[in-house]
């Protein structure tokens, strides 16, 4: 996805709290897959037509 399209429709998105991937804490308490999480990041599952469902406790 184009850089300035990216920008764009985060602006418009209005998020209340600005945060990246990067900031995640992967404490081992919380049960997060790294791995998982860094290749959900790239976005290939959208560009493939594959869904998604998150699911927080």
């Amino acid at each position: 996805m184009d850089f300035y399209l990216t920008l764009t429709l985060l602006t418009q998105a209005h998020f209340t709290v600005k945060a990246s991937i990067e900031q995640i804490q992967y404490d081992v308490d919380r049960k997060l897959d790294k791995e998982l999480l860094l290749k959900l990041a790239v976005g290939d599952y959208i560009l493939n037509g594959q869904n998604t469902i998150l699911k927080g406790v």
